[in-house]
């Protein structure tokens, strides 16, 4: 069933746009706003509502007389747009006014690009100017860290997500708001790095290989290595120093500017050059948890429903060649990567059982970043929901 004919508050509300009724219609948005309920989504809805039914005037009107304030930098941007259309942004600018955008909190994830592609240029401009007013230089990579610690207690972390994994946190002695905390830097270094869209050899200075050293002259000298990876931490920076210092790296989906890379498809086909890379002595940087393709394996990360690829299982059974994970981490200072050798193919073994062996050395390492130190974690789409939903198993 629709929502306009749910029976809900704005699906009584969009009838009465259709219905021509318009005043009754700004009367329930009123209604909706004062019950303090109309936050983010449900806020877009009744904008989108108004304009369809060629009345976002009215729907303007009200912000001002309700003298509605918003929460988020999506909010903001969904009134500034509205008003923009309306030929009223300079008026909704001063009334928000400076004082009370600064108190804008910021979504967990709230990237500038996403908001220029859906409210425009001009408006992106303004949130960026409201998300980095105060800091100085936010784009500076010599500042990094030092920026995500200012913008980082603006950064909401209130997901489900993050409840479930608090619950199985293994140092039990870290209370909550210092992981949510490590949670808000580790986004904030998250933000400042998409938005600033820092050059390859920048997002690589702060990292320190050290620690990594000896795993790190094994993968270069394997002739030819499959690197696992997830859409998880520091993936920008992971994909920089690969790209940067790895040698003969060909990239498996996205990849960064200038990398050899090939386009994941749904075909298994599309697996046969990279095999072939690999047989020519190249390492294969691949993700295991992307959403193409189905030839998956069904696993439980700490007690959730979850599908990975078998594309790496497939390539290092095929090519006999070693699995690398391969993520990114951070200290209180910079950024260090987590390279760890994954399980070789047995003599005489089938790939059943190489994939499963291989499958559970990947929920095994997932498991320590995802119940680890809270600074490691940053969940992407598919993750946020993985956790966050209640339904799944526990």
């Amino acid at each position: 069933m629709s929502e306009k004919n749910s029976g809900s508050a704005l699906g009584r509300l969009g009838a009465l746009l259709e219905a021509g009724e318009v005043d009754k219609a700004v009367r329930q948005f009123e209604t909706i706003a004062t019950r303090g309920t109309l936050r983010g989504h449900r806020l877009e809805r009744i904008e989108a509502a108004f304009r369809e039914a060629g009345q976002l005037d009215r729907f303007v009107d009200a912000v001002a007389r309700l003298d509605m304030v918003p929460g988020t930098l999506s909010e903001l941007g969904g009134m500034l747009r509205a008003a923009r259309d309306a030929g009223r942004l300079d008026a909704e600018l001063a009334r928000i006014g400076t004082g009370r955008a600064d108190g804008i909190a910021l979504d967990y994830v709230d990237k500038l690009s996403a908001h220029e592609a859906k409210f425009g240029g001009d408006i992106a401009a303004i949130l960026a100017e409201v998300k980095y007013r105060g800091i100085t230089e936010p784009f500076a990579i010599d500042r990094l860290f030092g920026n995500a610690a200012l913008l980082a207690p603006r950064i909401r972390v209130d997901r489900p997500a993050f409840d479930y994994l608090f619950d199985r946190r293994r140092d039990r002695a870290m209370d909550r708001a210092a992981w949510d905390a490590e949670v808000r830097f580790t986004a904030a270094l998250v933000q400042i790095i998409y938005d600033a869209n820092f050059s390859i050899d920048d997002l690589c200075k702060p990292v320190d290989l050290a620690p990594c050293a000896d795993t790190f002259a094994a993968l270069c000298g394997a002739g030819g290595a499959v690197l696992v990876t997830c859409h998880t931490g520091m993936i920008e920076v992971l994909a920089a120093f690969v790209s940067r210092d790895i040698p003969d790296v060909l990239f498996v989906g996205r990849g960064v500017e200038g990398a050899d890379r090939i386009a994941v498809s749904e075909q298994i086909d599309f697996l046969f050059p990279v095999l072939k890379a690999l047989m020519q002595r190249k390492n294969v940087f691949i993700g295991i948890d992307g959403l193409k393709g189905s030839n998956r394996s069904s696993v439980s990360i700490l007690g959730k429903p979850f599908s990975l690829a078998n594309g790496a299982a497939m390539l290092a059974f095929e090519a006999r060649k070693p699995v690398y994970w391969c993520t990114m981490g951070r200290t209180a200072s910079g950024f260090v990567p987590r390279l760890v050798r994954g399980p070789d193919r047995l003599k005489g073994e089938t790939f059943a059982d190489y994939r499963d062996r291989l499958h559970a050395f990947h929920v095994s390492v997932l498991e320590d970043i995802f119940a680890g130190h809270p600074r490691d974690i940053f969940l992407f789409g598919r993750w946020l929901k993985a956790f966050g939903d209640t339904a799944a198993a526990d």
